[in-house]
């Protein structure tokens, strides 16, 4: 993974608090900002989706507290890097650097390291991640993901132990979800239910996910380095809820563990993002962009 340079404020949560964080960061940077171009949905559509490929930085700050959570306050950033193509595949780099302080101390400090790599055909996802509390490994999860010809998805977990595992058919890796999304946005759907596995927390874990999604909208953001690309493109505001599966395949609540609110562009860029968790919600802003020139396979 690539080294990146973070600055964030000087605020964290209580060492002690029960509340997710680590949770959403795993979850919510692999699914909300992969961009990743179409895996098998690419071959129900006329034309495959075009992705861009990017560095993207996102400045993180708490949205609102309720509760235990009322006097916690965080801020932080995420970077985020993205490149490949059809032919060697797409790897994603992301870091995640957050600062939480609560009412009673003292100051934590949460660093999430990840990188994902996917096939351009969509049958096989690598996933290697850390997630660091004041500097010490709290945990890892490191393995391969792939699709047998059954369409079911055999995983070869390493970390954070050695076993292997198979999930039925039906469940997408992140691209796929990502792309179907787009995909759906496109031809008008307006609610999409499906199962994910992207190899976050324990790495042996699926998310049931419902989505609604708006109607399009053309952009007119201006205002931030880089952001050029996306002046005039279409977007679709998006609320993306993820459940948790119990042992039989159902959700095991009917809450959900965290819901997503972002616009989504055409081109798999996400801004405006809000994590909602009930007690609390936090926003990713967009702070900076620089595009990667594309390059066609048949030019490599």
């Amino acid at each position: 993974m690539t080294n990146v340079e973070m600055n964030c404020d000087q605020e964290s949560k209580e060492k002690n608090s029960p509340l997710p964080i680590s949770f959403w960061v795993e979850r919510v940077v692999l699914i909300t900002f992969i961009m990743l171009v179409v895996g098998q949905f690419s071959k129900a559509r006329s034309e495959p989706v075009s992705l861009a490929g990017h560095r993207a930085v996102y400045d993180i700050a708490l949205e609102n507290g309720t509760g235990r959570a009322g006097n916690l306050t965080a801020s932080g950033r995420v970077v985020l890097e993205f490149d490949g193509d059809a032919c060697q595949g797409y790897t994603q780099n992301m870091r995640f650097l957050t600062r939480y302080l609560g009412p009673n101390g003292p100051a934590t400090t949460s660093d999430v390291q990840s990188t994902t790599w996917e096939s351009g055909d969509g049958t096989i996802f690598r996933f290697n991640s850390r997630q660091y509390q004041d500097g010490e490994l709290k945990l890892s999860s490191r393995g391969d993901a792939a699709r047998e010809d059954s369409s079911d998805i055999s995983v070869d977990l390493i970390e954070p132990e050695e076993r292997e595992f198979n999930f039925s058919e039906g469940i997408l890796f992140p691209t796929e979800h990502l792309m179907l999304l787009i995909a759906q946005a496109e031809e008008g759907a307006r609610f999409v239910q499906r199962d994910v596995f992207d190899g976050s927390d324990t790495g042996d874990r699926v998310s049931a996910t419902s989505a609604v999604i708006g109607q399009p909208v053309r952009s007119e953001i201006t205002g931030i380095p880089g952001v050029e690309p996306l002046n005039g493109m279409i977007y679709w505001p998006v609320s993306l809820a993820y459940f948790e599966l119990g042992a039989d395949g159902q959700p095991g609540e009917e809450v959900p563990s965290y819901q997503l609110s972002f616009d989504l562009f055409r081109n798999g860029v996400s801004t405006d993002i809000l994590i909602d968790y009930g007690e609390f919600a936090l926003r990713a802003t967009l702070s900076e962009i620089r595009f990667f020139d594309a390059v066609a396979c048949e030019d490599q």
